[in-house]
């Protein structure tokens, strides 16, 4: 939310309204894609439960993935979040008679799943232009296709899938936790010594990144710190 200045015409005392919905229009939205795009897009209006589910289930994800995999179940898994409906026995049933694999999925983590991102550009495109009426809100949805747009797709060279750990921004995440990359620390290890002061900022930017996986850091690194306050020392 941030603040917005418009300049209007008014005359002498007059005040000025800005016109709001009081009731803005809502509209629930399931989708899904895989590396191959995305698939059915099903929206509706009331609250969903379990047995909805099944029905969006049946009628958006079997028939994205009978086009993408075929009818052979096997070639493909479900990704979602431990959401109650998602969990409840009915929709557990389903997938069971369907033969819908699901991968295993950490409690407390619904932002993990990477339709989450999909969600917020859509939001952000559609906006853009005020909401007038439900079945025109519905159909700008429809309508608005996000994948070239945006250029949101999977290269599956890039992904990674049932890994037991995994590198991200110089670290090792695994389910032991997160440790540092051994490659990285071998960066760090064979910095040269620092013969200029930028030398010894370089190499305390390089230390500091795993400072919380070194014991008194700040009192380790003092030293070193401590030259880069003498501004007499040649860079």
């Amino acid at each position: 939310m941030k603040q917005v200045i418009r300049r209007v015409w008014k005359k002498r005392g007059e005040q000025y309204y800005v016109s709001t919905i009081k009731h803005p229009v809502k509209v629930h939205v399931w989708g899904c894609f895989s590396q191959y795009g995305f698939g059915k897009l099903v929206l509706f209006k009331h609250t969903l439960n379990s047995k909805f589910m099944c029905t969006i289930y049946k009628n958006g994800l079997l028939p994205s993935t009978k086009k993408w995999f075929g009818n052979n179940a096997s070639h493909w898994k479900l990704l979602e979040d431990n959401d109650p409906k998602h969990t409840s026995k009915m929709c557990k049933r389903f997938k069971v008679d369907n033969g819908i694999q699901s991968l295993a999925w950490p409690s407390q983590s619904p932002d993990c799943n990477p339709i989450e991102n999909v969600w917020s550009l859509l939001k952000l495109k559609i906006n853009k232009q005020p909401r007038t009426s439900t079945k025109n809100f519905i159909r700008r949805i429809k309508k608005d296709d996000i994948v070239p747009t945006y250029g949101a797709y999977c290269k599956i060279d890039k992904c990674h899938f049932c890994k037991t750990q995994l590198k991200y921004l110089g670290h090792i995440v695994s389910k032991e936790g997160i440790h540092p990359d051994p490659d990285k620390l071998n960066a760090v290890r064979e910095y040269p010594v620092p013969a200029k002061l930028k030398a010894v900022r370089t190499f305390l930017g390089l230390s500091s990144y795993y400072r919380r996986f070194i014991k008194s850091y700040a009192t380790i690194a003092e030293p070193l710190i401590a030259l880069t306050r003498h501004s007499d020392l040649k860079s």
